[in-house]
């Protein structure tokens, strides 16, 4: 059974919210941030599969993945 891409990404997001909110993920932490950036870039890749994080990070949020890195002292995991 296929699926379109619509109903593709309306069930990625309806699974963030439910993992979100079991346990407890608002969306301006990084457990929130992570997962949507995980979503973000699986919408873009549909459309762009060889697409890089830096495209995506681009295109989705109008930012390069250093200032992403920034948002909570992601750039000490790397």
């Amino acid at each position: 059974m296929g699926y379109s891409q619509p109903e593709v990404i309306g069930q990625v997001s309806d699974a963030f919210e439910i993992v979100r909110e079991e346990f407890g993920f608002d969306l301006d932490t990084p457990e929130g941030d992570a997962i949507g950036l995980v979503i973000s870039a699986l919408i873009h890749r549909l459309d762009n599969p060889n697409s890089s994080i830096e495209s995506v990070t681009r295109e989705r949020y109008g930012l390069s993945v250093s200032e992403i890195r920034q948002w909570w002292n992601w750039s000490d995991l790397k």
